[in-house]
């Protein structure tokens, strides 16, 4: 049931994301930069997922080497989404 979560998460994170990139043209620069921003912080998931969650992940990237595509997917629409929702 809960196989690739992780990824489904990423999913409904990714319309929200582009919903507000398609309505506010004047944020899409912004958020593009924010959005590559914080992709980087996927690596964290090395240090943090292994302890607490052992999700499916594409490929199994998250068993292999502690973060996965996701990881990397969902603080870029994160941090996008976060930076112009005020």
């Amino acid at each position: 049931m809960y196989a690739y979560a992780y990824l489904i998460g990423c999913g409904i994170l990714a319309i929200f994301w582009f919903i507000v990139y398609s309505a506010r043209r004047d944020l899409r620069q912004e958020m593009l930069w924010a959005s590559f921003a914080g992709m980087p912080f996927g690596v964290l998931d090395y240090f943090l997922v292994p302890r607490y969650w052992h999700p499916d992940s594409l490929f199994g990237f998250i068993d292999k080497f502690g973060m996965g595509i996701e990881s990397f997917l969902f603080l870029f629409f994160m941090s996008g989404l976060c930076s112009v929702v005020y």
